[in-house]
């Protein structure tokens, strides 16, 4: 029974990181590979002698990546062997950022979206800069997928490509309490859309409330900062509507602010090639864990509480 090709390619994926397991322990000749029998799979493990590898190894390289990616280095490349003492590190050029192009945008503009990045046409060409600019787009909440496509080199420049996918323009959710009704509120039903690019209007139902509510909304954007994250209801009166805007306004600024800083850069893993006799093996190290784990989690939980309340 031969396998499909996304189970095949699953398969392999999952042998390169068991052999990755072996390999950050130390087993740098731990032969890894996968026997199939009638469709399926089972790994077999050789570990071999065990080296002693140098303390910190991946924290070093990950931190050496990071500095050379400030830089606006592209090309970084970690190698090590049983007979080394130390990782062997190579490095490119350094890049500027140079044009930078969208696709798949086609209800928002090419200046708000370039807004909202933290990347600068002509500034180094810093992979940090690109993750947050992704991160904050992702965090407008009008895109299905955000990514960016590989740099395409040009001299000292680099040109990025970021592909969006526009989410759709009308909805409609359910929502409720967290916890019981008399704190976090009744259940309520609300559809809606999306008006030019930004500007949101709704109409919301709560049991006992048959008249529709609506409600005019300019969501949170890094871009527009303190001119956006407020929502309207003329219905409720100008008093009711005055305290609910500042209510929700204060919400979303203090929760989208705490939940960017509380993120921080996602730092990807860091692909280190292991130089064998019998063949090279790829061993990844992990991404850096962030300062103060924990209470970042803890913080963040608590940032979330506060916008379900």
């Amino acid at each position: 029974m031969a396998l499909r090709d996304g189970t095949a390619q699953a398969v392999e994926a999952g042998v390169a990181r068991v052999r990755s397991m072996y390999l950050l322990a130390g087993y740098l000749d731990a032969n890894v590979h996968a026997q199939i029998d009638q469709g399926a799979a089972t790994v077999l493990v050789s570990a071999g002698k065990k080296y002693d590898l140098p303390p910190g190894l991946c924290v070093e390289l990950q931190r050496e990546r990071r500095a050379s990616e400030r830089e606006g280095v592209l090309d970084f490349a970690a190698n090590i062997a049983p007979r080394d003492s130390a990782a062997r590190v190579r490095t490119g050029m350094t890049y500027r950022v140079g044009r930078i192009e969208f696709l798949g945008n086609h209800h928002h503009s090419d200046r708000s979206l370039r807004r909202t990045l933290r990347l600068v046409e002509g500034g180094p060409f810093d992979y940090a800069l690109v993750r947050r600019s992704l991160d904050r787009l992702r965090r407008t909440g009008q895109f299905d997928n955000v990514e960016a496509l590989e740099p395409v080199r040009d001299g000292v420049f680099a040109n990025v490509t970021i592909r969006v996918t526009e989410s759709k323009r009308g909805f409609w959710r359910i929502s409720g309490p967290a916890g019981p009704v008399r704190i976090g509120g009744a259940f309520q039903a609300s559809v809606g859309g999306r008006l030019f690019s930004r500007l949101m209007v709704a109409a919301s139902v709560a049991p006992g409330r048959l008249k529709p509510v609506a409600s005019v909304a300019w969501p949170f954007t890094q871009a527009d900062g303190w001119l956006s994250g407020f929502s309207w209801s003329p219905q409720l009166g100008w008093s009711a509507s005055f305290l609910n805007l500042a209510e929700d306004y204060g919400t979303t600024q203090v929760q989208q602010r705490l939940l960017a800083a509380l993120t921080g850069d996602r730092q990807p893993e860091l692909p280190v090639t292991v130089e064998r006799a019998a063949r090279d093996a790829v061993m990844f190290c992990p991404a850096p864990t962030p300062r103060l784990r924990v209470l970042r989690r803890a913080a963040t939980f608590g940032v979330y509480a506060l916008g379900a309340l």
